[in-house]
């Protein structure tokens, strides 16, 4: 049987560019066998991210004022369009290696997607999975968003959990292109408050407990039904 080792690190709160460098290390470490799989876990300092798919027509703001406001907006190469983050919310980049594995992207996608989706309700919240607009909803809100790039068999970039975030940096951008989804997080559903390390570290513990079981089995994942314009590398 293979051995499956993983590395967690608690970053803390991180600006974004310094957490991307720290990823791209990370990355070209784990694809050339030098370092496990490993999930960094963080939080970042105000920032709007734009996908590989820009950001058309996401910002209902000018940049300039979101930037006189204290955020960040930087360009990536995950999938998807514009996001936010920010402190109090859970941010996680998976490094894995899907190869290793023997695991396809969508099979990882679903599999990441669930195990947030189960965590939360571990916290209390009533959670759902959408197949079509992918990500973690709450009724009509959503509270965790997914973003992935696979390059040399090993994933970046990751998820995002909104834990006790100021929702109202969401309201400067149609996030993730969903026009009319608001966002929500675990303060505003449940009127709790937890640490993002524990939450990332319990969220961590329940998606490579699933990996690895997935992989060891072999059974493929089901196909699900996506939308088409979200790509095969990218969930938002």
């Amino acid at each position: 049987m293979p051995r499956f080792d993983l590395d967690v690190v608690w970053l803390g709160r991180v600006p974004y560019r310094d957490a991307l460098s720290m990823q791209l290390d990370t990355h070209r470490a784990v694809a050339a066998g030098k370092a496990p799989d490993t999930v960094l876990l963080l939080e970042h300092e105000p920032v709007y991210t734009t996908g590989k798919r820009g950001e058309r027509g996401g910002f209902l703001v000018p940049r300039e004022e979101l930037v006189r406001r204290g955020a960040e907006v930087v360009a990536t190469d995950r999938g998807g369009l514009v996001t936010f983050h920010g402190p109090g919310q859970l941010v996680g980049y998976p490094i894995l290696s899907l190869a290793r594995l023997r695991l396809s992207l969508h099979c990882y996608v679903d599999i990441l997607t669930g195990a947030l989706s189960d965590t939360l309700s571990t916290y209390g919240i009533d959670a759902r999975v959408d197949s079509v607009n992918p990500g973690v909803y709450v009724g009509g809100r959503k509270i965790a968003s997914i973003g992935v790039r696979l390059s040399e068999g090993v994933t970046r970039h990751g998820f995002a959990v909104n834990l006790t975030t100021d929702l109202s940096w969401f309201e400067a951008v149609v996030a993730c292109g969903l026009h009319g989804v608001k966002a929500t997080s675990l303060l505003a559903e449940t009127g709790a408050s937890h640490p993002p390390e524990e939450f990332g570290r319990h969220a961590t513990r329940v998606l490579w407990d699933r990996l690895v079981e997935k992989s060891v089995s072999g059974r493929s994942c089901r196909a699900k039904s996506r939308n088409p314009q979200a790509g095969t590398t990218s969930e938002s």
